[in-house]
């Protein structure tokens, strides 16, 4: 059993069933939409001390050996990958948005120690079927889009991932989990506000940038792709998730 020690992260209260908007990418749509999640469902788990922040979201292999993925420690969301950290805040591997969601589902069920509970979930005229795999306060989205569309209409990059992450707790199965930052879910909004790389300016379909990273399309179209944060109600971080697609407008 990993041992770990309580952080500031204020815990959030409640187990509320998770319910996700998913992407909107539609011909005509002036911009995609990220899934988002109608109420945080965090587990009432303690905050562990939050992640060492500070490393590059430069992708490095999957590691074979269970015992590397077993040296985790710390999540970090960053706008084109996941970051999966040791004790001392350095990355042990980073995994794609863009990658297999079953290769990251192997991974992390290494790192949470079991497998998750998982729920499929139609799609919609502007979103398609997918499934939510849950550990505790984490969540990877897996999007399952038409692969044949996405090649035909060069989606093939972070404006169609195939998975995206949430985290509506400050951990997940004790594994703390947060932003480059060290903004968790259930801190206050004025902590988070106060953050570099915050920057309500630029808009986003659903939450406020936190870590913005610039890239192309497969047609040379400039993008930026980013982690949010969402308020709550009461003043605090609903949850944290990556990707979002900095937008011009939304259907």
């Amino acid at each position: 059993m990993r041992t770990v020690t309580a952080g500031a992260a204020r815990r959030l209260g409640g187990v509320a069933a998770l319910a996700i908007v998913m992407l909107v990418l539609v011909a005509g749509c002036s911009a995609p939409r990220q899934a988002t999640p109608e109420a945080g469902s965090g587990t009432n788990e303690p905050s562990p001390t939050r992640p060492v922040p500070g490393a590059s979201s430069t992708p490095v292999p999957v590691p074979g050996p269970e015992a590397e993925l077993e040296r985790v420690r710390g999540l970090v969301a960053r706008p084109d990958v996941l970051e999966l950290r040791d004790g001392d805040g350095a990355v042990v591997t980073t995994l794609s948005y863009m990658s297999a969601a079953g290769e990251a589902i192997a991974a992390l069920s290494v790192v949470f120690d079991g497998p998750p509970s998982s729920e499929e979930y139609s799609g919609t005229m502007h979103s398609p079927p997918g499934v939510r795999h849950r550990w505790g306060g984490f969540v990877l989205d897996e999007r399952l889009y038409d692969e044949q569309m996405r090649s035909d209409k060069e989606l093939d990059y972070l404006v169609w991932p195939r998975f995206a992450i949430f985290f509506d707790a400050p951990a997940g199965n004790d594994i703390p989990m947060s932003s480059v930052q060290g903004i968790q879910a259930g801190d206050s909004w004025e902590f988070a506000s106060a953050q570099p790389g915050f920057d309500s300016e630029l808009f986003t379909c659903v939450g406020t940038p936190v870590d913005v990273l610039d890239i192309s399309a497969p047609d040379g179209t400039a993008a930026q792709a980013t982690v949010i944060v969402l308020e709550s109600d009461e003043g605090s971080v609903r949850w944290v998730a990556a990707p979002e697609m900095v937008a011009d407008g939304c259907a």
